[in-house]
């Protein structure tokens, strides 16, 4: 009897040192975690010393990983939920609701997926983005000065950022299938088209399929889209009712796992926004490998994979509509890397429509949309021929008559107004650059004969011995005087689109 006590208290006096030694050796980082009444959606990114996989690990720093966690109470008013049903299954989709203030120690998710009856997490997308300086302040190190942090490309991953819809693709253990969903439904079997101009005009408004202006041009669903992005123009695809069938089968003939959450940007000629597409295609940009606690569905952990690791897998070398985004590799300070993002005379061949910076070690991301670009997208809203309308009773100063009659309208073309004034400051900048700083920066040609008109005919004559040369009320005049042709050329999205970013 002695002797059995005295193994017993040998085999704790083990253990014990066994958890002692194991908890030393785990470093966690910070947790982050938006709750959810008391339900917890946690963040949690444990740098916990695991074997390595050369199939999942870079080799440059512990992946991020996410727990997830469900209880049984309410959701709170930070998040927004929706049912979602298909014809093999039921799903609740959770996303961050937009405009909700977010805590530094916290990283809103985007959408997460789970099944309606069990709980089980099936798809992940990658987390929100948080604003650049919220980024700066967590990634760079303590003892780095924060006036010219360098951009540390060991660490943080700088990727090209893709204009296009966001799509995940996971796979549904319960109903054996493949399935897509985009930030609030499953399926893809549906199609989204608003004009969202028209119908602030008038509600009564009937949506017209055939217009590319804010939505899809024609019927085409998600699902179509997606599947004639991943097959290649030259592959018919099945009719409308067997599409779904034809994921599941196109997905496993290629031998994906079904481990692992994929995150795409879709292009699609069928879904224009900014730039030109002209042939169909898809981006990976995120993967998630999904880890289940023992005993437990609700609890998962998805463990990002490094863009540098799974790019390289084989299963996605032969595929015809897929591409990764271009990476930078060169170290640079944060203000040299922003600078032509944030320059309004950048060549959208140059630019494009940003960068995206993820953090290896947290999986914090933050977007940096460029200038250009940001102009370009609220310009496109724009329907051409209500614009030129608008631009028409502005020469001939019927806006206001107008609106008396046509209330109705008042919101659009106080959208209309925005972008008027918007050009003008531009216009008054571009100057500013060029005659009064004397700065050696190229200005963008859309901008170069206006202000050369305005230095040597309207700022001069007024001030001929010199002064602060063009003022924006200056150059508000000179643009009130320009017919509705000429101000149409200057904010006309197709003509401003170079043809080398139609793609």
């Amino acid at each position: 009897m002695t002797r059995g006590k005295n193994n017993e208290s040998i085999l704790c006096g083990c253990v014990g040192v066994w958890v002692a030694k194991a908890k030393a050796k785990a470093k966690w980082r910070k947790d982050w975690a938006v709750q959810l009444g008391s339900r917890t959606f946690a963040f949690i990114i444990p740098m916990v010393q695991t074997p390595t996989n050369p199939r999942t690990d870079s080799g440059c720093a512990r992946p991020p990983q996410y727990r997830l966690n469900w209880g049984l109470a309410p959701l709170s008013a930070n998040v927004r939920t929706r049912m979602c049903r298909t014809p093999y299954n039921s799903y609740r989709v959770l996303h961050h609701a937009p405009g909700v203030a977010v805590t530094a120690e916290e990283t809103p998710y985007a959408s997460v997926v789970t099944d309606a009856e069990t709980g089980e997490v099936y798809g992940f997308s990658s987390p929100a983005t948080v604003s650049l300086s919220d980024f700066v302040q967590r990634v760079v190190p303590a003892g780095q000065p924060r006036t010219r942090p360098l951009l540390d490309v060991s660490r943080i991953i700088v990727s090209e950022r893709i204009e296009g819809t966001a799509i995940n693709l996971w796979f549904d253990r319960r109903a054996d299938r493949w399935e897509i969903s985009t930030q609030e439904a499953v399926g893809g079997d549906y199609t989204y088209y608003r004009n969202y101009q028209m119908e602030d005009a008038d509600p009564n408004h009937a949506r017209e399929k055939d217009q590319p202006v804010g939505g899809f041009a024609g019927p085409t669903t998600y699902l179509r889209m997606f599947l004639d992005a991943l097959v290649g123009p030259t592959t018919p695809l099945p009719p409308p009712a067997l599409l779904s069938d034809f994921l599941t089968s196109l997905i496993s003939s290629w031998k994906w796992s079904k481990r692992y959450c994929y995150c795409f940007v879709l292009q699609h000629p069928h879904n224009p926004l900014v730039f030109h597409i002209t042939v169909p295609r898809i981006a990976l940009v995120a993967v998630y490998q999904k880890r289940r606690f023992p005993r437990s569905a609700t609890s998962v952990t998805m463990q990002a994979i490094d863009p540098t690791v799974f790019r390289t897998w084989e299963e996605f070398q032969s595929v015809p509509g897929l591409f990764f985004p271009a990476m930078l590799t060169d170290p640079l300070s944060y203000q040299t890397f922003l600078r032509p993002y944030r320059s309004i005379h950048s060549r959208l061949e140059d630019v494009g429509a940003g960068v995206m910076l993820t953090d290896r070690v947290t999986g914090l991301q933050t977007k940096v949309e460029s200038a250009l670009y940001e102009e370009l997208r609220r310009l496109r809203r724009n329907q051409p021929v209500l614009f030129f309308q608008y631009l028409c009773l502005h020469y001939t100063k019927k806006t206001t008559e107008f609106l008396q009659h046509f209330p109705q309208y008042q919101p659009v073309f106080d959208l209309f107004r925005q972008d008027y004034v918007g050009f003008i400051i531009n216009l008054h900048a571009s100057y500013v650059t060029k005659y009064v700083e004397g700065s050696d920066e190229p200005i963008a040609p859309r901008y170069l004969p206006h202000i050369q008109y305005l230095h040597h005919y309207v700022a001069l004559p007024r001030c001929p011995f010199g002064g602060q040369g063009a003022t924006l009320h200056m150059v508000q005049e000179y643009l009130d005087k320009l017919t509705p042709e000429e101000v149409f050329r200057c904010l006309d999205v197709d003509a401003l689109l170079p043809k080398t970013v139609q793609v």
